[in-house]
């Protein structure tokens, strides 16, 4: 049965309360979300067999509060709310830690999670990413009557359709320009020839012109990809030239 890993910044994923963009590069993808707020939850509607959710237990600071927090499924009708506790090691930040595993689920109905943050004063909850079993679903959630997805369609077809149009004028540019290219000098205030080359191509004839062009090399942005029903977006966590790290899938049994 496949199994889908669904990253903390999938917008299949709703954040209420203060939570701050995290992550290094032992988590999975190199990002998390992180709250110190208690009561912030995080919201997911799916369809699958059962669901997973796994986070980050950092060392405790002095005076810091332990990681609690509790899983809410499909508002308690069917299932109790549950609580997580983390036990936190004195020297070493546990990463992949199973903080809730669902029950087998009925697969052909929507489903919805809620994870709440309970812990104490000075506490902190870190979420890294969830897994579904089965043929995964995405339920975005609406808002003010269109989702997330929606929005994110429409304003990229509004930019496509400016580039398009700015395309098409530089298009026409060059081929004005390109009617009237030849090979012809044309003289500067100070008596300096300039041989022209083509569209907007000039050179300084000038024996001081021995100056260079250097190119201009642009960071690379990492995206995400998840390996079923994807929802790219862009990462703003740590950046890598290779693949996003992903961690050991937990053991799924039939059920």
């Amino acid at each position: 049965m496949a199994i889908t890993i669904i990253e903390d910044r999938d917008p299949i994923i709703v954040y209420k309360g203060s939570w701050t963009a995290g992550g290094n590069k032992f988590e999975s993808n190199g990002t998390t979300m992180v709250t110190n707020e208690a009561g912030a939850t995080t919201t997911i509607e799916f369809v699958g067999r059962n669901i997973s959710v796994f986070g980050t237990v950092r060392v405790l600071s002095q005076g810091q509060a332990s990681t609690v927090a509790t899983f809410t499924l499909d508002d308690g009708t069917a299932f109790p709310a549950t609580t997580f506790t983390a036990q936190h090691s004195a020297n070493t930040t546990q990463y992949y830690i199973p903080m809730f595993r669902s029950p087998p689920l009925t697969e052909n109905r929507s489903h919805k999670l809620v994870m709440t943050h309970h812990s104490a004063p000075g506490g902190q909850l870190t979420l890294d990413y969830m897994t579904v079993q089965g043929a995964l679903t995405r339920y975005a959630p609406i808002e003010n009557g269109m989702s997330s997805t929606a929005k994110l369609a429409i304003v990229g077809g509004v930019l496509g359709g400016v580039i398009f149009v700015l395309l098409g004028l530089i298009a026409a540019l060059v081929l004005k320009q390109g009617k009237g290219a030849g090979k012809r000098s044309v003289f500067t205030s100070e008596g300096k020839g300039l041989e022209h080359t083509g569209f907007l191509g000039y050179r300084d004839q000038s024996p001081m012109n021995t100056g260079s062009q250097r190119g201009i090399s642009m960071s690379d942005t990492h995206t995400r990809s998840l390996a079923t029903s994807p929802a790219l977006t862009t990462k703003t966590g740590l950046t890598s030239n290779g693949p996003p790290y992903r961690p050991p899938l937990p053991e799924m049994e039939e059920s």
